[in-house]
């Protein structure tokens, strides 16, 4: 195998060809953040872009900016080239995992946990008229402002109605555990199964949770409401009166802007259902790699669906069950 080196911004190179390097360099490098391990080769792809496929052109003025649909991150999701740009990006990750190894048995089992059965209630999407405010994106003087300006929009979106999973699981002994539920379609726009390792980068995460077993058989109930979706996105006025209470009393705020809106956790449906496949894997969760936030057993984003399988049957361990299950659509369900 090539060996592949990154460039360190201390003159080091260090390999892209290990776990380590390609879940944290890489990322870093393709985003240019902060942690970016050399700015001066790995600049702003993002804001290039951006930039480029926007169809810009810089102002005259320093003090102008004409920025395009794209440029804005909250009109991005308007523009075609958008969604085109996310996935070849996506691509340059998923092709430097590539390098990586396949799990091996050991790192996808769960010793002793076996998941039996799952049970699922009816999984509905719905239309819905969504309401939000956009008194920050309007110009207003200092009269409308003391008045209490205020002006509020509003779309049609999908939404779903909460459901619920039940997990039959069994356990050899006493052991916390990390549960994580994955859907994704069974089928490519002409109706021809997806192989599974070329589908596995469509499954999307909807719910990831920490369990506690018992010895012998448990009963794993969690319903939609419960899952790490974020609520619906809190107006510019409320977040700078949260902001600024917070400062005054020296308290912490907190706020979720990163999983997925709730209306997100499902796709839409059709009236005589859909059919999409949901997978869901328990991992061993210990002192040594579990972590706060959103990464709650110190394992990769994605895993274990982020690296490539050739072999379905050996990667569907015990602790881990794929089944399918239709998603319908409410065409009239318009609130």
């Amino acid at each position: 195998m090539r060996k592949i080196y990154v460039l360190l911004v201390t003159a080091l190179c260090c390999s892209i060809t290990s776990a380590e390097s390609v879940e944290g360099n890489q990322s870093t490098n393709v985003e240019c953040n902060a942690d970016s391990k050399n700015t001066r080769y790995f600049g702003p792809l993002q804001t290039l872009a951006r930039q480029v496929l926007g169809y810009t052109f810089p102002s005259n003025k320093s003090n102008i900016i004409r920025a395009s649909a794209l440029e804005h991150f909250e009109t991005s999701l308007r523009d075609p080239m958008f969604y085109q740009f996310y996935n070849r990006i996506i691509h340059y990750l998923a092709k430097y995992k590539n390098n990586l190894p396949e799990y091996n048995e050991t790192e996808l089992k769960c010793p002793g946990v076996t998941i039996n059965n799952v049970a699922i209630s009816t999984l509905n999407t719905f239309v819905e008229k969504f309401e939000f405010e956009i008194s920050n994106a309007l110009y207003t003087n200092e009269d409308e402002k003391k008045d209490g300006f205020q002006a509020w929009a509003h779309q049609y979106r999908v939404n779903h109605e909460p459901f619920t999973y039940t997990i039959n699981v069994t356990s050899d002994t006493v052991t916390n555990v990390a549960v994580r539920i994955f859907i994704g379609p069974k089928y490519d726009n002409e109706q021809n199964e997806i192989p599974f390792n070329e589908n596995r980068l469509n499954f999307v995460e909807f719910d990831k949770f920490e369990h506690s077993l018992g010895k012998g058989e448990n009963i794993i109930i969690r319903n939609s409401t419960q899952g790490k979706s974020a609520q619906d996105r809190i107006n510019f006025r409320t977040l700078y009166q949260d902001v600024s209470d917070g400062l005054k009393d020296k308290r912490n705020f907190k706020h979720n802007m990163f999983d997925l809106s709730k209306n997100f956790v499902l796709p839409k449906g059709e009236s005589n259902g859909r059919v999409y496949k949901i997978f869901i894997h328990i991992s061993s969760q210990t002192r040594a790699n579990n972590t706060s936030g959103h990464n709650i057993d110190g394992r990769s984003f994605g895993y274990p669906l982020d690296r490539q399988i050739s072999d379905e049957v050996s990667f569907l361990v015990p602790n881990s069950y794929l089944f399918e299950e239709r998603v319908y659509h409410n065409e009239t369900h318009v609130i």
